[in-house]
């Protein structure tokens, strides 16, 4: 036998031994028995100086804790929180929003049970106190359900 006919002969086989291997997984994430989003964390981002200290999805609600990091007081500061899936567009007015200072969004989506992952954007409205021009600070989320 040449050299180059096992050397194919060996590639062929671990080729296949990998086809197997992938349909396998493939079959079971479509049966749902591995949930590859599992394997990824959950976060929370805002561009600007808006920034998410924490956050969580539980079975009633999506939690979010919004911090100011502007170095200047926000004036009507509103969140809107859209999912991918359309299912939940909720916004809450949160007022004035302190320099360095925190508060906690709490949004019931109208209407349905929270799923075990959502993901969406997230949208933060705020004037400066010298301003009266309104600015958008956009930013997604991933959330895994607690518990």
């Amino acid at each position: 036998m040449a050299k180059g006919q096992a050397a194919m002969e060996y590639l062929v086989s671990y080729g296949w031994v990998l086809v197997v291997v992938l349909a396998s997984l493939g079959i079971l994430m479509a049966m749902g028995v591995v949930n590859p989003t599992k394997w990824f964390p959950s976060h929370c981002e805002f561009e600007d100086g808006l920034y998410c200290a924490d956050y969580r999805l539980n079975s009633t609600a999506l939690v979010f804790v919004v911090h100011n990091a502007f170095e200047i007081d926000l004036k009507d500061v509103n969140i809107t929180v859209v999912s991918n899936d359309g299912l939940c567009n909720e916004s809450v007015w949160v007022g004035d929003l302190l320099d360095d200072y925190s508060t906690g969004i709490l949004v019931f989506c109208s209407g349905m049970s929270m799923p075990e992952r959502m993901k969406g954007e997230l949208r933060g409205q705020y004037r400066f106190p010298t301003e009266t021009v309104v600015h958008t600070a956009r930013g997604g989320f991933t959330l895994h359900r607690e518990g």
